[in-house]
Parts: C-alpha cells; structure tokens; sequence
C-alpha cells in the first residue's frame, strides 16, 4: 500500500456566471481533503484507490496495470539505496523511473509498478508529476488495510459516473445562476490529470 503524506490545493473546477452587464463571477470547487491511498492486492490481481469527487470518497478497483518498463544501465543513490534508472509509458505520460533491487518487492509510488525493485523517485516528461520517496521505514510485520469508502467501483464505470455527475452538476447550478445570465461549468483539462488516456479509448474493434 502507498499513501501520499500531502495534498494539494488546486482548484479543480470552475464555474464561469456573466451576468447581463458583462459583470463574470467566477466559483471555484475543491475536493475532498482525503490523503490519495493506493492499495496492490497481488492475490485479486486488483489495485484500489481512494478517489474523491464533488465532496464524496469512492474506492476504485482495476486490474493491476501492467507497464512495459526499459530498464536502463544508469544507476544512482537514493539515500542509503542503490538505484537503476527506468523508463516507461502509462496512461498517455511518459516516466523515468528510479528503483532498488535493495528492496525486492514489484511496487512504487501511485500505481506504477512492475519493476524487480521498490521505485523510489518517479517524474513524468511534462513535469507536471513527481514522486519521491523522503524516507523508507522498514518494518518485519505491519497491518496493511484495504481503503474503504461509501462506494467501491471499478474504474472503467468511474470514469463514466464522473461524466455524468459533471452534467449533473451543470444543471443545478443552471438553476442558481441569475435570471439572464450565462455560465460555463469547466471541468479539469485531460491533460492535466494524471492519467490523459485510458487502455480501454484506443482500442480499436
């Protein structure tokens, strides 16, 4: 199981109000303050993660993905560990990865994983995505509990509901706006989520 230990604070949604004047009211909608817990069951072949949308906290359930990894001769140390570097493409980013064969277990940060190692610094080509282990405890024995939430649900039929609960929230705010004005309900850009594209939206019949 990974947790991320921080949050954070971007804006997620925004709606736009212009009013007959010209006048625009900008609101904005944070989500739920949940720390993002990934959660690899080897024996389901599942992956579970704590996701949240408009105020509410979902467990969502997929295969655990697999990751056409390069493995590449460059090493480095990460704290007391010896790394080797890696690259790889998931869900439309392209990362370059650093694991340790120091730690023999197939898992990293978020849910890339797949490597002979523990991956302990990760960060895609945008930029936009970095992870890094700070500190590595290791333990003989710890209690590992899968996330729970109102609602569990495999991810294909999440990315479906967040649609939906995006028109949804369209139209009640339709109905809060004043009389005469217009708005636009715009939700986070693709290409800025973590995953830009999923498995199931190229393939072809």
């Amino acid at each position: 199981m990974f947790t991320e230990l921080k949050t954070s604070n971007k804006i997620t949604d925004k709606v736009y109000s212009e009013d007959d004047k010209g006048n625009t009211t900008i609101a904005v909608m944070k989500e739920l303050d949940v720390r993002p817990t990934n959660y690899f069951s080897k024996k389901e072949d599942s992956l579970y993660s704590i996701e949240t949308f408009f105020k509410k906290a979902y467990v969502v359930k997929e295969v655990i993905p697999e990751i056409a990894w390069q493995l590449i001769t460059e090493t480095k140390n990460i704290g007391q560990f010896n790394c080797q570097k890696a690259t790889g493409i998931f869900r439309g980013r392209n990362y370059t990865v650093w694991f340790t064969n120091e730690i023999p277990l197939p898992f990293g940060p978020w849910k890339l994983n797949g490597l002979p190692g523990v991956i302990l610094e990760a960060k895609d080509d945008k930029n936009q995505l970095y992870f890094f282990a700070k500190k590595v405890v290791l333990a003989d024995q710890e209690e590992i509990l899968k996330p729970e939430a109102e609602q569990t649900i495999e991810l294909r039929k999440f990315i479906s509901l967040k649609d939906k609960l995006y028109q949804d929230k369209e139209k009640v705010i339709a109905t809060k706006v004043p009389r005469n004005s217009k708005f636009k309900f715009t939700p986070p850009a693709r290409n800025r989520q973590k995953e830009i594209i999923y498995e199931w939206e190229t393939e072809t019949d």
